[in-house]
């Protein structure tokens, strides 16, 4: 005799897989892969030439330069002592204070 507040095992029901479609369709309804492929490397290459000019706030890099607020974290060893050319922060190790 089982008891009524034991627990069965559910049955997984099984669900085929769907079939992709094989003309190169993307997430984005409309647009084929090779177009989203095209428009997101034109958006890196455009992303690459933009200078940012990056400013150290505690353990945060925070752009100044861009019209729409981005930063990054560092690593709490680590400061910012200047910019290359090309935007790249300079950074040299630090010793952290016990």
């Amino acid at each position: 005799m089982k008891n009524k507040f034991s627990k069965q095992p559910e049955k997984q029901k099984e669900t085929p897989e769907k079939e992709l479609p094989f003309d190169g369709e993307t997430v984005i309804p409309g647009i084929s892969a090779h177009e989203y492929e095209r428009i997101r490397n034109e958006a890196l290459d455009k992303a690459k030439k933009v200078i940012h000019h990056w400013r150290q706030k505690g353990n945060q890099l925070i752009c100044n330069s861009c019209p729409f607020p981005h930063a990054t974290f560092i690593p709490r060893d680590k400061r910012m002592i200047g910019e290359m050319a090309d935007g790249t922060p300079i950074f040299e190790d630090c010793q952290l204070k016990k």
